[in-house]
């Protein structure tokens, strides 16, 4: 049970664990080339938590692509006025 800092993004909910642990289990085997554990189980502290009040990457470049392809499209919004009117009927 190697400790790993977790992430949590609020604006958008995601998150992730660092890669590499804070301190590794006596359990944890790790091959020469390898950078941390595979076999231990990955938990987190809530002191080695942290809250980002921003968007991830992922949702960040989807943000942009969404406000790109409406900043393309004509500024006014068209609709048939007929089907919006009401007939208020006096009782």
């Amino acid at each position: 049970m190697c400790y790993h800092k977790l992430f949590i993004f609020t604006t958008c909910g995601h998150s992730f664990f660092e890669a590499a642990p804070l301190v590794q289990c006596k359990s944890a085997s790790i091959g020469p080339h390898e950078t941390f554990s595979s076999g231990c189980r990955v938990q987190s502290h809530p002191f080695q938590t942290r809250r980002l009040d921003a968007l991830c990457s992922a949702c960040a470049s989807r943000r942009e692509e969404l406000l790109d392809g409406a900043a393309a499209l004509t500024g006014e919004v068209r609709f048939a006025e007929w089907r919006w009117r009401m007939k208020y009927q006096s009782p």
